[in-house]
């Protein structure tokens, strides 16, 4: 494979003030997503516990505690929360995209294209997505498949998004694979 790591999806949008107050499941939430955006895993699982203590019918919040549970590498969590969120929201492609990191990290490629895809049909422009699935053609050994996410995650980044000269050098890469 092509990283040096593992990539770090993004969290879901945050959510600002404007005007009203937040309401408290909002505050927690922010303030996880402040701690996992420094990679400050346990301090942001114990404020979306917070959130979710507030707020328990929110997909969206069992679906990013899923996220963060699989980063610390506890998937058979994870995949319970990420099983609440759906049937309390069925569009939660966090969801899906946190089933396609599993499913990954297990070496399914197959899967891990099928749970990007359904990911993809509910946010098809997020270039996390793309580049995940692109991966996972890859790894299933579809090149061309990797090489068309590669190229439309290129074209949906902003051009000061940090990871837009991994993922070109990923499809230079690739491309020259190809010849």
């Amino acid at each position: 494979m092509f990283w040096r790591r593992e990539e770090i999806p993004r969290p879901p949008a945050t959510r600002y003030s404007t005007g009203r107050p937040l309401a408290m499941w909002e505050r927690y939430l922010e303030r996880g997503l402040a701690a996992f955006e420094k990679e400050n895993y346990e301090d942001a699982l114990v404020d979306l516990d917070d959130a979710i203590e507030n707020t328990p019918n929110l997909g969206e919040l069992y679906a990013t505690r899923g996220l963060i549970l699989h980063l610390m590498r506890r998937d058979e969590e994870a995949q319970k929360d990420l099983a609440y969120a759906l049937k309390l929201d069925s569009h939660q492609w966090l969801v899906f995209f946190v089933r396609g990191l599993i499913a990954m990290r297990n070496k399914n490629h197959e899967e891990a294209i099928e749970y990007f895809s359904q990911a993809q049909r509910y946010v098809p422009t997020r270039p996390e997505i793309l580049h995940s699935r692109a991966m996972a053609y890859y790894g299933y050994g579809n090149l061309d498949a990797a090489i068309g996410d590669l190229k439309m995650a290129v074209d949906t980044m902003d051009s000061k998004d940090k990871q837009l000269k991994e993922i070109k050098r990923l499809l230079k890469v690739m491309e020259d694979e190809k010849k």
